[in-house]
């Protein structure tokens, strides 16, 4: 029995050396020259800045300041997701003046200003590619990153398009009254993100 597998094993190998010698294959190839990569750009910058920084005095309890408005422009080379986020807070402490400083966004074209009520409010323009509402919260909420694109005329801030940005302030109507004589202030964060 060994005899017969060491037979039959030398027989494969002779067999393998025997294919393979005579195998022969004709081959060609080609050559792409030139492939290149390059990466996009992402850049912002501030344009048409019209009443900011945001400024308040003598405020009371449910008083708005004026509107301000800041144009964000993509100076990139691809569409972004816009983020904004305030920092540098003199007050983080909840229910302090941060906390009681209600920021509203608006998001809109340049070169239209949006509608205000009696009141100095800016009114919310369902209709007015203008003047879309995004989010009000805290000037302390605002330290969390929001996203201002996604929300119509804006889905994406497309490269060289500048978005605005409508902002207003107000003091809570329910604030305490220990928060006399108090300040908050901010420093506002704009981020453009690739998508």
């Amino acid at each position: 029995m060994k005899k017969i597998i060491f037979n039959l094993a030398i027989i494969g190998v002779v067999a393998a050396v025997a294919v393979g010698g005579t195998y022969a294959a004709w081959t060609a190839s080609t050559s792409i020259e030139g492939n290149t990569i390059s990466t996009a750009s992402v850049s912002l910058s501030k344009t048409g800045i019209v009443k900011k920084p945001l400024t308040g005095y003598n405020m009371y309890p449910g008083d708005y300041t004026e509107g301000a408005r800041v144009g964000i422009y993509n100076e990139g080379s691809v569409d972004l997701k816009l983020y904004m986020h305030a920092e540098d807070l003199s007050d983080t402490s909840p229910d302090g003046i941060c906390d009681n400083t209600l920021l509203s966004l608006y998001t809109g074209h340049a070169g239209v200003t949006p509608s205000v009520d009696g009141d100095g409010k800016i009114i919310n323009g369902q209709y007015n590619e203008a003047e879309r509402y995004i989010i009000t919260k805290s000037v302390l909420e605002w330290s969390n990153q929001e996203e201002l694109t996604g929300y119509p005329p804006f889905e994406e801030l497309g490269a060289n398009i500048t978005q605005v940005i409508w902002q207003q302030a107000q003091l809570d109507p329910d604030a305490s009254n220990d928060l006399q004589g108090q300040t908050c202030t901010w420093t506002e964060v704009f981020t453009g993100e690739s998508m």
